[in-house]
């Protein structure tokens, strides 16, 4: 093993080049296995120093296997030469017979790569990325993005099939089943669970119309501040109090009914909420004639 230098200067890179083992063709892959040995600097500092391993190998006075620009487009036009978009698609659907639905494009792309089945380029030529190709092909896999025209689709088909549908049941019954990703993520991309709904054509019911007796899940958080307050003003709240005003359910998280005061509890997703709470304050202001009172939590 060669002597491992701190500092690579450019004569000391020449020199290596020019003592490394002549059995091999000098390529990016052989010098990262060198430079494992301590035969020669880290791939990376070479091209920093000379522009590309080609330049350094030409200033070192040996050949370089490396190929750059019109070769290697050459090289890899004629690598792919086989594989166009048909075979691709028959090579994707006969892959996917030992796989499964579970499978994501980055996961068949290690597997392509693992089996030498073909370039991974060759996918990349033809359909830009390998999601593409899954898609072409009509085969089943994971996908983990979720755009607002998907969950758009998802809501629309779940709610042909299950509706009518609670909002507390998304996270609790269809993601669990692969049907749509969660609240957050329905959040994140669209805003907010009922503009999602309203663009898929339908509204969330109250669960109690379908036999449930509270409006989702009530919060440790939720729970835990409305304890406090409870404890701190010497009072009981009536938690997850309900009111129909004017066809729309509401639910109070926390009514003080003896002092006619409301308290509702904001927690991180209430970001996104801000005009549905003010509605909805509004609402039971004017119904109950009674103080609204917010915590923020951060």
């Amino acid at each position: 093993m060669g002597k491992i230098l701190k500092y690579w200067p450019k004569e000391e890179i020449i020199k290596a080049l020019q003592a490394l083992p002549k059995d091999k063709p000098i390529n990016k892959k052989t010098i990262i296995e060198y430079s494992k040995k301590g035969l020669i600097c880290n791939s990376s500092l070479i091209p920093n120093k000379f522009g590309s391993l080609k330049n350094a190998c030409d200033e070192a006075g040996i050949r370089c296997d490396a190929l750059y620009g019109k070769e290697k487009m050459q090289y890899m036009s004629k690598l792919n030469t086989k594989w166009n978009k048909k075979n691709l698609i028959k090579l994707i659907r006969k892959s996917f017979k030992n796989l499964d639905e579970r499978t994501t494009p980055t996961q068949f792309g290690l597997y392509i790569k693992r089996n030498k089945l073909c370039a991974v380029d060759a996918f990349r030529k033809h359909f830009d990325t390998i999601e593409n190709a899954l898609i072409q092909a009509k085969v089943k896999y994971r996908n983990y993005h979720w755009s607002t025209e998907r969950i758009i689709t998802a809501l629309k088909k779940i709610n042909n099939k299950y509706g009518p549908l609670c909002k507390f049941e998304i996270n609790k019954k269809f993601n669990k089943m692969g049907l749509i990703c969660k609240i957050k993520c329905i959040r994140d991309v669209v805003g907010s669970v009922e503009d999602a709904a309203r663009l898929a054509g339908f509204e969330f019911i109250e669960p109690r119309l379908k036999g449930h007796d509270f409006n989702g899940k009530i919060g440790k958080i939720e729970t835990e501040e409305l304890d406090k307050i409870e404890k701190e003003k010497g009072i009981k709240l009536e938690r997850q109090h309900r009111l129909e005003i004017n066809d729309t359910v509401y639910f109070i998280d926390g009514y003080d009914k003896e002092n006619n005061i409301a308290y509702e509890i904001d927690e991180k997703h209430h970001n996104h909420t801000q005009c549905q709470d003010y509605i909805k304050d509004k609402d039971i202001k004017e119904y109950l004639n009674c103080e609204v009172i917010r915590i923020k939590i951060i």
